[in-house]
């Protein structure tokens, strides 16, 4: 492999790649698969799951040169340890902050479904109150409610509900997306980011 320059010193690219034929198990020795990487690798990690936008970014946010990122970013983006450590951190981060693909599909899901039948609203007060039987989580596709009450100089009273639930096209939309459904045009822009996919204890990681 050739030698490639980079913007820190201290380890190579070649620190901490295991030896051929070794597993991912066998080759971290029982410590975590971020703790078994290198200082530089850590952060190449550190700054993608901060940003996962970009992979190359992260590699040029943790110090390796400009003139041969194409080639650092390219070997590392291929490395399983690489992918493990990735899935990992991102993993201690879901259980953290308890943000995961399937809770926000699950809020992409209450909008993209929701429906106006689901909401019976009381034009005196204002109030909404749900039929039996629809669950209480329909609540949270409401993006606003308003309700006014004029008096006009002769006296007469007049009431106004508006009344609107989060935009149902753009959910639908989201998760078509994230479902890959929309693909009949093939739109290539900017940097070409071949993106890797990975088994790795019983989850899947793309990066």
């Amino acid at each position: 492999m050739a030698t490639v320059e980079t913007g820190l010193e201290g380890p190579s690219l070649d620190d901490d790649l295991p030896p051929a034929g070794t597993s991912i198990g066998d080759w971290s020795q029982g410590q975590s698969f971020y703790d078994a990487l290198s200082d530089q690798h850590r952060l190449v990690v550190d700054f993608y799951v901060m940003d996962p936008s970009s992979f190359m970014g992260a590699c040029l946010s943790a110090g390796y040169s400009k003139r041969s990122i194409k080639a650092i970013s390219y070997e590392l983006h291929h490395r399983p340890q690489m992918a493990a450590a990735i899935a990992e951190k991102m993993n201690e981060r879901a259980e953290r902050t308890m943000i995961t693909q399937d809770r926000i599909l699950h809020e992409l899901a209450i909008i993209a479904f929701s429906d106006l039948r689901n909401y019976t609203i009381d034009p005196k007060t204002g109030s909404i109150e749900l039929p039996e039987g629809v669950p209480d989580f329909v609540m949270r596709a409401v993006s606003s409610i308003k309700f006014i009450v004029t008096i006009d100089e002769a006296g007469h009273e007049r009431r106004t509900l508006e009344f609107k639930l989060w935009d149902k096209m753009g959910a639908l939309r989201m998760m078509g997306q994230h479902l890959a459904m929309f693909t009949d045009k093939l739109d290539v822009r900017g940097e070409l980011d071949v993106r890797q996919k990975w088994l790795i204890g019983g989850k899947e990681i793309v990066f």
